[in-house]
């Protein structure tokens, strides 16, 4: 019967610890960004960025018929994390879903989401990289800066990584 009760308690540990992680990690993530606004007087969502970093796994524009006829509607972002148990954003993965069918078209690392303010900051020895990390993930996961990268990635479809439009 002491069996039953200690696995009994194991399982329900277990499943208090992987549903709450996730929500414990965006809190820690959350703070961290509100740190850096109140010791450096910069918010996250002000910070520069670029999307030279993301991954395409497919040449743009591409001749795909899935790629091609797809609208920026068809586009959804995933989150990619490192752990089942404590939860770490890995990146972030773009498909292009139409129906039943999907394509995984880019994948932007957090580790490669890259701020020159941050970059200056941690060269300095303002902040850890532990930190760095937290304000890219904060950023990266805020739903403008969501916006921004399916606009990008849509953009990308349309014209090809290098050209501009006229």
């Amino acid at each position: 019967m002491h069996e039953i009760i200690a696995i009994s308690m194991a399982i329900l540990f277990i499943v208090i610890v992987t549903s709450t992680s996730r929500y414990f990690y965006m809190v820690e993530v959350k703070k961290t960004a509100r740190k850096l606004k109140s010791s450096h007087q910069i918010s996250p969502l002000e910070l520069n960025y670029s999307f030279e970093q993301m991954i395409y796994f497919h040449s743009l524009p591409s001749n795909i018929p899935i790629i091609k006829n797809a609208k920026i509607e068809n586009l959804s972002i995933e989150f990619s994390y490192r752990s089942f148990v404590f939860h770490r954003l890995q990146g972030i993965k773009v498909y292009v879903k139409n129906g039943k069918e999907s394509v995984l078209l880019a994948y932007l690392a957090t580790d490669d989401f890259r701020f020159p303010t941050l970059d200056v900051l941690q060269k300095e020895g303002s902040i850890d990289a532990a930190a760095y990390l937290k304000i890219a993930t904060y950023r990266l996961m805020h739903p403008k800066t969501l916006q921004e990268i399916t606009e990008e990635v849509y953009n990308q479809m349309r014209i090809g990584r290098y050209q501009t439009t006229k």
